[in-house]
C-alpha cells in the first residue's frame, strides 16, 4: 500500500539548499524508509493514525544522476534520473495553457531542435474541487526537455526554464 505523492516521479527535480519533504501514503503503523543513496542519505518514519507519512533531508547542492528508493515490509518503489536543483512553479491561466507548439510560428527551429536534460517540466493537471485542500494530484510525471517534449512544455515556462539555466548552470524544474 505504500505511495508517494503524485509529484514524485522519475526525471523529477527537487529544490536544491531547502530541506528535500518526501511524503505520502501507506499502512498505518508501518515503517517507511526513504534513501537517496548517491547522497548518502537515509530515514525512516513511521505511518500516522490517519495513513500519511513524512519525512525531510537536510539542505542539499545542485546534481543529477540520483535514485530515490521509498520502501516498507511489502513494497519498494525507485525513481530514476531524478535531480537536486532550481524548482520553481509556474501559475496563471491562459497565459500558462499557451504551449511551446502554439508558438512554432516565431520559434520553430528552436523548440524542433532542443534538447536539454538539465531542464524537467511536470504539468499539474486541470480542474478544481471546491471541497478543499487536496494532499494529493494524480497524472503528474516529470519529463526532461527534449524535441519531442518541447511542443508540450507551456510557452512560457519553457522560455523561463532555459534562462533560468543559462543563468545557474544547474537543474531547473518547472
Amino acid at each position: 500500500m505504500l505511495q508517494l505523492a503524485a509529484v514524485f516521479s522519475d526525471h523529477m527535480v527537487l529544490q536544491r539548499e531547502k530541506n528535500i519533504v518526501v511524503f505520502g501514503i501507506g499502512e498505518v503503523g508501518a515503517i517507511i524508509t526513504v534513501s537517496i543513496p548517491e547522497r548518502k542519505l537515509y530515514a525512516s518514519t513511521t505511518v500516522k493514525e490517519d495513513g500519511s507519512w513524512r519525512l525531510q533531508f537536510p539542505p542539499q547542492p545542485a546534481g543529477t544522476g540520483l535514485s530515490l528508493f521509498a520502501k516498507d515490509s511489502h513494497t519498494e518503489i525507485h525513481f530514476q534520473d531524478v535531480a537536486i536543483g532550481e524548482v520553481w512553479l509556474a501559475g496563471g491561466q491562459s497565459n500558462m495553457e499557451l504551449t511551446a507548439g502554439r508558438v512554432t510560428d516565431k520559434f520553430a527551429e528552436e523548440i524542433a531542435r532542443d534538447e536539454n536534460p538539465m531542464i524537467r517540466y511536470v504539468k499539474i493537471p486541470l480542474g478544481n474541487d471546491l471541497h478543499g485542500p487536496k494532499d494529493d494530484l494524480p497524472g503528474t510525471d516529470w519529463m526532461s526537455l527534449t524535441e519531442e517534449t518541447a511542443p508540450s512544455f507551456s510557452a512560457l515556462a519553457y522560455f523561463f526554464a532555459k534562462e533560468m539555466y543559462r543563468e545557474t548552470q544547474v537543474p531547473v524544474g518547472i
